[in-house]
């Protein structure tokens, strides 16, 4: 992806993971504090793809460290899993 914004402003990628399939990515995006308010999400592509995009919000999170580390796999196998590590959320 090019870019992504809210209501004019850009989003900031937290992280993004291949799929086992071909040309197959994840991409997490965020914007801390937004205004209130409606606004369009607007993804920008660098070549025509197919996508698959949803938006949702949060409140009363902390603006400071809103995230731990972004974790992800990708495979082929009958179940979806992620190991990680025992980590303290950074909040």
């Amino acid at each position: 992806m090019r870019s992504i914004t809210y209501n004019g402003m850009t989003l900031s990628r937290l992280g993004a993971q291949n799929t086992g399939a071909i040309n197959g990515r994840a991409e997490l995006w965020y914007l801390l504090a937004p205004p209130v308010g409606t606004g369009n999400v607007v993804v920008a592509m660098s070549q025509y793809n197919d996508v698959v995009a949803g938006a949702t919000t949060y409140s009363g999170v902390n603006q400071a460290s809103p995230w731990a580390p972004f974790r992800a796999a990708a495979g082929r196998s009958g179940q979806a899993c992620v190991t990680t590590a025992n980590e303290p959320a950074p909040w």
